[in-house]
């Protein structure tokens, strides 16, 4: 979710410029590129970070692959959740109204 977040933040920074907003990032787009920048890489570092098995887990009896395959499951069904809720829930611009599928 931050890495939709920062990805989102730079998209409607060039979409829409003109837009109001409660705070400022020095130095334009080259600030919000660092910024944002930054915030995805941390969030991709902590994603790798969490590939690397606790040691605790050989006393618990878990091989390493069930826990690595464990977490790429997880982050796969995360992932694909959101694209599932909008292909449920079609919004119809004609109507202004929700469609259900």
């Amino acid at each position: 979710m931050y890495m939709a977040m920062f990805t989102a933040a730079i998209r409607l920074r060039y979409k829409r410029p003109q837009m109001p907003r409660p705070f400022r990032i020095p130095w334009g787009n080259t600030g919000m590129w660092a910024v944002a920048g930054l915030g995805i890489l941390g969030a991709l570092a902590c994603i790798a970070i969490g590939f690397f098995p606790p040691t605790q887990l050989a006393s618990e009896g878990i091989r390493p692959h069930v826990f690595v395959s464990f977490l790429i499951g997880g982050i796969l069904t995360v992932t694909a959740m959101p694209y599932g809720i909008q292909r449920l829930f079609r919004y119809k611009k004609i109507t202004n109204t929700i469609v259900i599928f």
